[in-house]
């Protein structure tokens, strides 16, 4: 487990300069195509590891987030349109079109590309601004220190017991 504030950054590619946590919060559709084809060494490969998995399981952004969901829009031919915030007593009361979930998980596009279908994390990344960051692209450092500070990711112990 990467205990450090220091984040590596790439020495090669498109995003040469950059740390992984900054990638997946800009451009997830290549870090998930990276990591699942093993492109990363050491000491990339261990922190590659360790933001899959915190990413997959991001609390909502709420004070209060076991009181609240993350509800996944998704299209009839299986594509991710949006996701949304909200309250978990609202839960019962959603259309059919989408899955409620006590966590965003970064990965779902990738996973639903899996599935045969052409996904893009445009609108994701957009709803991840909104939600997580005020609206805007989180800088370099913004995007280390959010997956740096452990309180942004459902752990074992704070998962509910129903999951």
């Amino acid at each position: 487990m990467v205990t450090n504030f220091e984040w590596s950054t790439l020495r090669f590619g498109k995003h040469q300069g950059k740390s992984l946590p900054e990638v997946i919060l800009t451009d997830p559709g290549w870090f998930y195509w990276a990591y699942s084809n093993s492109i990363f060494r050491e000491p990339l490969n261990e922190e590659a590891g360790e933001i899959a998995s915190s990413a997959s399981r991001i609390k909502p952004p709420k004070d209060d987030w076991k009181n609240w969901r993350i509800h996944y829009q998704i299209s009839e031919d299986k594509r991710l349109l949006d996701f949304s915030v909200i309250d978990a007593q609202t839960v019962s009361h959603l259309p059919q079109n989408g899955v409620v979930s006590e966590h965003l998980d970064l990965s779902l596009p990738a996973r639903l590309r899996d599935c045969g279908h052409r996904t893009r994390y445009d609108l994701m990344l957009k709803s991840t601004y909104r939600h997580y960051f005020g609206g805007s692209e989180p800088s370099g450092s913004d995007c280390e220190w959010f997956f740096h500070n452990f309180r942004n990711f459902l752990t074992s112990e704070n998962v509910s017991p129903e999951q």
